[in-house]
Protein backbone atom coordinates (compact mmCIF):
# COMPACT_ATOMS: atom_id res chain seq x y z
CA UNK A 1 0.00 0.00 0.00
CA UNK A 2 1.31 3.45 -0.91
CA UNK A 3 1.81 5.39 2.35
CA UNK A 4 1.28 8.70 0.51
CA UNK A 5 -2.34 7.67 -0.21
CA UNK A 6 -3.25 7.17 3.48
CA UNK A 7 -4.87 10.14 5.19
CA UNK A 8 -8.12 12.01 5.64
CA UNK A 9 -10.00 13.08 2.50
CA UNK A 10 -12.62 15.79 3.07
CA UNK A 11 -15.64 16.07 0.76
CA UNK A 12 -15.22 19.20 -1.34
CA UNK A 13 -18.78 20.53 -0.99
CA UNK A 14 -19.75 19.06 2.41
CA UNK A 15 -16.91 19.32 4.92
CA UNK A 16 -18.75 17.20 7.51
CA UNK A 17 -18.30 14.17 5.23
CA UNK A 18 -14.83 12.71 5.11
CA UNK A 19 -13.07 9.48 4.26
CA UNK A 20 -10.10 8.20 6.23
CA UNK A 21 -7.78 5.83 4.36
CA UNK A 22 -5.48 3.93 6.71
CA UNK A 23 -2.06 2.59 5.65
CA UNK A 24 -3.19 -1.03 6.27
CA UNK A 25 -5.89 -0.91 3.55
CA UNK A 26 -8.82 -0.25 5.90
CA UNK A 27 -10.98 2.87 5.64
CA UNK A 28 -13.79 4.65 7.47
CA UNK A 29 -16.36 6.89 5.80
CA UNK A 30 -17.91 9.55 8.03
CA UNK A 31 -21.16 11.10 6.81
CA UNK A 32 -22.48 13.47 9.45
CA UNK A 33 -22.88 11.31 12.55
CA UNK A 34 -22.71 7.99 10.66
CA UNK A 35 -19.49 5.99 10.29
CA UNK A 36 -19.09 3.07 7.88
CA UNK A 37 -15.96 0.87 7.93
CA UNK A 38 -14.53 -0.92 4.93
CA UNK A 39 -11.40 -1.58 2.92
CA UNK A 40 -9.80 0.00 -0.12
CA UNK A 41 -7.48 -1.11 -2.90
CA UNK A 42 -5.35 0.98 -5.23
CA UNK A 43 -4.58 -0.08 -8.80
CA UNK A 44 -2.60 2.70 -10.46
CA UNK A 45 -4.90 5.71 -10.20
CA UNK A 46 -8.04 3.59 -9.66
CA UNK A 47 -9.33 3.26 -6.07
CA UNK A 48 -11.93 0.66 -5.09
CA UNK A 49 -13.64 1.08 -1.71
CA UNK A 50 -15.58 -1.91 -0.36
CA UNK A 51 -17.91 -2.30 2.61
CA UNK A 52 -20.66 -4.73 3.62
CA UNK A 53 -20.77 -6.50 0.26
CA UNK A 54 -20.90 -3.36 -1.90
CA UNK A 55 -18.18 -1.34 -3.53
CA UNK A 56 -17.55 1.93 -5.33
CA UNK A 57 -14.76 2.97 -7.67
CA UNK A 58 -13.09 6.28 -8.26
CA UNK A 59 -9.91 7.92 -9.47
CA UNK A 60 -7.17 9.17 -7.15
CA UNK A 61 -4.63 11.73 -8.34
CA UNK A 62 -2.51 14.29 -6.53
CA UNK A 63 -4.35 13.94 -3.22
CA UNK A 64 -7.83 14.15 -4.77
CA UNK A 65 -10.31 11.27 -5.05
CA UNK A 66 -13.04 11.72 -7.65
CA UNK A 67 -15.82 9.20 -7.00
CA UNK A 68 -18.22 7.63 -9.50
CA UNK A 69 -20.75 10.47 -9.01
CA UNK A 70 -18.08 13.10 -9.79
CA UNK A 71 -17.76 14.29 -6.17
CA UNK A 72 -14.25 15.26 -5.10
CA UNK A 73 -12.61 14.28 -1.80
CA UNK A 74 -9.48 16.30 -1.02
CA UNK A 75 -6.58 15.04 1.10
CA UNK A 76 -6.16 17.12 4.26
CA UNK A 77 -2.44 17.57 4.85
CA UNK A 78 -1.02 17.16 8.37
CA UNK A 79 -0.30 20.89 8.59
CA UNK A 80 -3.85 21.71 7.60
CA UNK A 81 -5.21 19.34 10.22
CA UNK A 82 -3.01 20.93 12.87
CA UNK A 83 -4.11 24.42 11.80
CA UNK A 84 -7.74 23.35 12.07
CA UNK A 85 -7.05 21.68 15.41
CA UNK A 86 -6.94 18.00 16.23
CA UNK A 87 -8.37 16.04 19.10
CA UNK A 88 -7.20 12.87 20.79
CA UNK A 89 -9.46 9.87 21.19
CA UNK A 90 -10.18 9.39 24.92
CA UNK A 91 -9.97 5.61 24.46
CA UNK A 92 -6.91 4.96 22.27
CA UNK A 93 -5.28 8.44 21.97
CA UNK A 94 -5.39 8.41 18.14
CA UNK A 95 -5.31 11.82 16.42
CA UNK A 96 -8.74 12.89 15.13
CA UNK A 97 -10.12 15.92 13.33
CA UNK A 98 -11.58 18.45 15.75
CA UNK A 99 -15.13 17.86 14.50
CA UNK A 100 -14.92 14.04 14.40
CA UNK A 101 -17.91 12.20 15.79
CA UNK A 102 -16.21 8.78 16.01
CA UNK A 103 -12.64 7.56 16.42
CA UNK A 104 -11.59 5.99 13.12
CA UNK A 105 -9.12 3.78 14.97
CA UNK A 106 -11.31 2.18 17.69
CA UNK A 107 -14.84 3.45 16.94
CA UNK A 108 -15.32 5.30 20.24
CA UNK A 109 -17.79 8.18 20.15
CA UNK A 110 -15.81 11.38 20.72
CA UNK A 111 -16.89 14.91 21.45
CA UNK A 112 -16.72 16.95 24.63
CA UNK A 113 -14.36 14.47 26.34
CA UNK A 114 -11.67 14.73 23.64
CA UNK A 115 -8.65 16.91 24.38
CA UNK A 116 -7.60 19.58 21.90
CA UNK A 117 -4.13 19.56 20.34
CA UNK A 118 -2.70 23.09 20.25
CA UNK A 119 -2.27 24.68 16.80
CA UNK A 120 1.25 24.87 15.29
CA UNK A 121 3.68 27.60 16.26
CA UNK A 122 3.42 31.07 14.71
CA UNK A 123 6.29 30.23 12.32
CA UNK A 124 4.19 27.54 10.62
CA UNK A 125 2.10 28.82 7.73
CA UNK A 126 -1.60 27.97 8.20
CA UNK A 127 -3.42 26.19 5.41
CA UNK A 128 -7.12 26.71 4.75
CA UNK A 129 -9.25 23.65 5.49
CA UNK A 130 -12.97 23.43 4.77
CA UNK A 131 -14.87 23.45 8.04
CA UNK A 132 -17.65 20.92 8.53
CA UNK A 133 -21.14 22.29 8.17
CA UNK A 134 -24.03 21.63 10.49
CA UNK A 135 -26.48 20.91 7.68
CA UNK A 136 -28.92 18.09 8.42
CA UNK A 137 -27.84 14.68 7.18
CA UNK A 138 -30.14 13.10 4.63
CA UNK A 139 -30.66 9.42 5.42
CA UNK A 140 -31.21 7.20 2.41
CA UNK A 141 -32.91 3.82 2.44
CA UNK A 142 -29.60 2.11 1.57
CA UNK A 143 -27.85 3.87 4.47
CA UNK A 144 -30.64 2.78 6.81
CA UNK A 145 -30.32 -0.83 5.62
CA UNK A 146 -26.51 -0.70 6.02
CA UNK A 147 -26.83 0.65 9.56
CA UNK A 148 -29.18 -2.15 10.63
CA UNK A 149 -27.51 -5.45 9.67
CA UNK A 150 -30.42 -7.53 11.00
CA UNK A 151 -32.81 -5.74 8.63
CA UNK A 152 -30.51 -6.25 5.65
CA UNK A 153 -30.32 -9.95 6.53
CA UNK A 154 -34.10 -10.18 6.78
CA UNK A 155 -34.65 -8.51 3.43
CA UNK A 156 -31.91 -10.58 1.75
CA UNK A 157 -33.54 -13.88 2.75
CA UNK A 158 -36.04 -15.46 0.42
CA UNK A 159 -39.06 -14.75 2.58
CA UNK A 160 -42.54 -15.43 1.17
CA UNK A 161 -43.41 -11.76 0.68
CA UNK A 162 -46.48 -12.72 -1.36
CA UNK A 163 -47.84 -14.52 1.71
CA UNK A 164 -47.39 -11.39 3.84
CA UNK A 165 -49.20 -9.35 1.19
CA UNK A 166 -52.08 -11.89 1.05
CA UNK A 167 -52.41 -11.80 4.86
CA UNK A 168 -52.61 -8.02 4.70
CA UNK A 169 -55.40 -8.12 2.11
CA UNK A 170 -57.34 -10.70 4.14
CA UNK A 171 -57.06 -8.42 7.19
CA UNK A 172 -58.35 -5.44 5.17
CA UNK A 173 -61.23 -7.52 3.80
CA UNK A 174 -62.16 -8.66 7.32
CA UNK A 175 -62.18 -5.06 8.55
CA UNK A 176 -64.49 -4.06 5.67
CA UNK A 177 -66.88 -6.94 6.39
CA UNK A 178 -66.95 -6.15 10.11
CA UNK A 179 -67.61 -2.45 9.46
CA UNK A 180 -70.43 -3.30 6.99
CA UNK A 181 -72.00 -5.72 9.51
CA UNK A 182 -71.86 -3.12 12.27
CA UNK A 183 -73.35 -0.44 9.99
CA UNK A 184 -76.64 -2.37 9.42
CA UNK A 185 -79.49 -1.54 11.85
Amino acid sequence: MNPDIAGTYIHESNGSNYLELKPDGNCVLFEGSTAVSGTYQIDGSLITISNAGSYTKGMIRDGVITDAEGDRWILAKAGAQAAAGLTKCPNCSADLLADAKFCSNCGTVVGATATRVPPPSASARPVAVPRPTTAPTQVTFDAMIDSTPWLAGLIARNLPWELFEAIGWVAVLMLVVISVMNAKP
